[in-house]
């Protein structure tokens, strides 16, 4: 069986990843910066509900955006290590995104802000991420015949 040579599986990953963040951030608005920021908080918070979502009814699938009540707060901190951003330029950021409507601040956690109907602003994004998830398969498959 032949393997995608890690140059092309790279490159097709290169190109959908900018793919998408040029899409999302015209979309929605906003630099590349802020929103990988909102996909980490994203990423973060919902790592633990997602590990099994067919135990969420609400989710169906994928077909909504995770309910609120199954994500975690995520705090500045972690934010700034994962994208390797100064905390204090993080916390400016995050601030931001609050004022823009992107993120929800309780306490000292930040949530993704309420999606559904008209305010899910990542039904593009996971559309966009089933499209690449397929056409990555399908790369694959070409190459493993």
């Amino acid at each position: 069986m032949a393997q995608i040579p890690p140059h092309l599986a790279l490159g097709y990953i290169a190109s959908e990843m900018l793919t998408f963040v040029t899409v999302q951030s015209r979309l929605l608005k906003m630099d590349a910066t802020d929103l990988m920021i909102t996909a980490c908080v994203a990423a973060l918070s919902t790592r633990d509900a997602l590990k099994d979502p067919d135990r969420i009814p609400e989710y169906k699938g994928g077909a909504h955006a995770l309910p609120l009540k199954y994500c975690t707060g995520i705090a500045t901190k972690e934010v700034s290590y994962a994208l390797n951003m100064s905390r204090e330029t993080t916390r400016r950021r995050l601030e931001r995104l609050v004022k823009s409507g992107h993120l929800i601040k309780e306490n000292r956690v930040y949530f993704m802000a309420y999606q559904g109907g008209d305010n899910d602003f990542t039904a593009t994004a996971r559309n966009i991420a089933v499209n690449t998830i397929k056409r990555l398969h399908d790369a694959y498959e070409t190459y493993s015949q």
